[in-house]
C-alpha cells in the first residue's frame, strides 16, 4: 500500500489567500496516518509537519515531513518527504489553486516508485453572518517516476464545501466536507468516498496557534475487494506564521 500526501494545508488556505510573503510551520500529532483517498498508510502515530512559504505574486513552496513514531526512517509508510510548488490567486470571484508536487515514499516491494502529483482546485468563498462557505472543486492526476504501467497512476476527483467560523475570543472552528472520485490511483479500486474533518483551534498569540483535529472517511460505492472502509483519525495541530 502506497502513501499519498493530503494537500488539506493548501485547500485550507485557499479561503483566504496572504497577499505578501511570509510562511507558517505546522506540525500535526495523530494517532494514524489516514490518507485522502480514504486508506490508512501507517497504523501507529505520526508526526507530520510541513513548512508553507508564500513567495509573493500568488506563488508558493511547501515541504512537508510524516515521520512514524515507531521504527527507523522510511521503516514504515509512515514516514514520506514532499515537496510542493504551486499558485494560488483570486480571478474574479474565485480563488485558484494550481500547482505540482514531488513525493519521496518508500518502496514497499511492489516496483512503485515516487509520485509526481498535479493538482487544481477552485472555490467560491460566501460569507455567511461572521463565517465563511466555500464551495469547491479539486482534480489531482498522479504518476509515477518511473516507466511503463503503474499502480501510482491515477486520478482523484472531489467535490465539496470549506468553512470557518468563530466561536468565542480567540476561538474558532474549521473544516472540510468532500466526496471524492477515485479512479483507481495507486493500486485501489476505482469508487467514491467522502470524508469529513474538523478543527477546534485556539489563538495563544497573533500567529500561535493549537487545534484539537478529527477526521473520518467512508467508502460510497467501492467493490468488496477493497481493503478501505470507514476509519477515523484525530491529533493535535499547532501553528506558528512568521
Amino acid at each position: 500500500m502506497k502513501k499519498l500526501l493530503v494537500t488539506t494545508t493548501l485547500l485550507a488556505t485557499a479561503v483566504s489567500l496572504p497577499a505578501t510573503a511570509g510562511a507558517t510551520i505546522t506540525t500535526k500529532v495523530l494517532d494514524k496516518y489516514l490518507g485522502t483517498n480514504g486508506a490508512v498508510f501507517h497504523s501507529g502515530t505520526v508526526v507530520q509537519s510541513d513548512i508553507f512559504v508564500t513567495l509573493g505574486g500568488g506563488f508558493y513552496t511547501d515541504v512537508w515531513v510524516s515521520y512514524a513514531a515507531q521504527g527507523s526512517w522510511q521503516s514504515t509508510f509512515g514516514d514520506e518527504v514532499d515537496l510542493t510548488l504551486g499558485w494560488a490567486d483570486t480571478v474574479g470571484a474565485f480563488n485558484v489553486d494550481v500547482g505540482a508536487a514531488y513525493f519521496n515514499i518508500a518502496d514497499d516491494g511492489t516496483g512503485m516508485g515516487d509520485v509526481l502529483q498535479f493538482y487544481l482546485t477552485v472555490d467560491h468563498p460566501i460569507k455567511v453572518g461572521r463565517s465563511t462557505v466555500s464551495p469547491f472543486v479539486r482534480a489531482e492526476v498522479y504518476t509515477s517516476s518511473k516507466s511503463g504501467d503503474n499502480p501510482d497512476n491515477g486520478q482523484f476527483f472531489r467535490g465539496g464545501v470549506m468553512y470557518s467560523t468563530p466561536l468565542a475570543e480567540k476561538w474558532g472552528l474549521s473544516g472540510k466536507a468532500q466526496v471524492s472520485y477515485d479512479t483507481g490511483a495507486f493500486g485501489f479500486t476505482p469508487g467514491t468516498f467522502a470524508d469529513v474533518d474538523a478543527k477546534v483551534t485556539y489563538a495563544v498569540t497573533e500567529s500561535f496557534s493549537i487545534s484539537a483535529y478529527g477526521k473520518i472517511s467512508t467508502p460510497i460505492s467501492t467493490k468488496a475487494s477493497d481493503t478501505r472502509s470507514t476509519e477515523t483519525a484525530f491529533g493535535m495541530i499547532t501553528s506558528w506564521s512568521f
